[in-house]
């Protein structure tokens, strides 16, 4: 009987440390708009819109924003700035990308980690060559071509850059930066 009982006990255990350990690995929405705010000051090439704010538009899936959408667009207009520059979060749905870019004119686009693969595509379709900013806290989005990312390994904070698409898009970053990152394709 107490053999039973510990069996389970340990399953229990088991299944919450794995939980647990999954959490730990997604960086929250807070730390990546502190950490955009940082990295934000080493793309040279970023310059704000007409009315001296850098605007982000912040994806969601779905028909309404999740709670991590809506968290970054929160967290961002909170800080009230990147680098030097004021800064204005406006949500966005994914599936009309190509439209919002049109009509809000972004210097970056937040990609949330749930999009798919064909989502990112039709993200990276939409920007072009544009010097638009993409940015994600999934690696595997990162891999796929959104320049900037960030990460979690072994409980620490990595910055992820995709070299090629930056180039693609015109997008510039201080060397400063890309020495401290993880350069995921060249």
């Amino acid at each position: 009987m107490r053999r039973a009982s510990f069996r389970g006990a340990a399953r229990v255990a088991l299944v919450l440390m794995a939980s647990a350990t999954a959490r730990a690995d997604e960086m929250p929405v807070s730390l990546q708009a502190q950490l955009l705010q940082k990295t934000v000051t080493y793309i040279t090439s970023l310059t704000p819109g007409p009315d001296g704010a850098v605007k982000v538009l912040v994806l969601f899936t779905g028909p309404t924003a999740a709670r991590g959408s809506e968290g970054m667009a929160t967290a961002l207009n909170q800080l009230g700035q990147l680098g030097k520059y004021k800064a204005v979060a406006k949500l966005a749905p994914a599936a009309s990308v190509k439209v919002a870019i049109e009509l809000e004119k972004p210097q970056l686009i937040w990609v949330p980690p749930e999009l798919d693969e064909k989502g990112v595509d039709q993200v990276l379709a939409a920007c072009g060559q544009s010097p638009i900013v993409t940015v994600s806290g999934n690696a595997a989005q990162v891999k796929q071509g959104i320049i900037l990312g960030f990460d979690v390994v072994e409980a620490k904070p990595r910055i992820l850059v995709h070299l090629k698409q930056a180039r693609v898009q015109n997008v510039v970053f201080i060397s400063g930066l890309l020495t401290h990152s993880v350069i995921v394709e060249r």
